[in-house]
């Protein structure tokens, strides 16, 4: 993984924050076409992407071997662990 300022996001974390933020704009205003334009949608980005900041900041710092996240409504559940050693060497942090 190429090295990234702080405050900077990875490419893929960036664009799921994009989408996700589409997502809180379309549930909000229950619209298929979102304006990325938009004052609200420009609002979700900057909060989503403040927040992605923060925690991936954290997880950087913390390293936890164990994450939990919530499930999607369509999704099944499945435990999910991963060694210490990949959260660095594996490129997802």
């Amino acid at each position: 993984m190429p090295h990234t300022r702080p405050n900077e996001l990875p490419t893929g974390l960036a664009k799921a924050v994009e989408e996700v933020s589409i997502r809180d704009v379309q549930y909000t205003l229950q619209v298929e076409r979102v304006d990325r334009a938009g004052e609200l949608y420009q609002l979700r980005l900057a909060r989503n992407l403040q927040a992605a900041r923060e925690m991936l900041a954290c997880l950087r710092r913390v390293k936890p071997d164990v994450l939990l996240t919530p499930m999607a409504a369509s999704s099944k559940w499945e435990p999910r662990t991963r060694p210490r050693a990949a959260w660095t060497s594996g490129g997802h942090l």
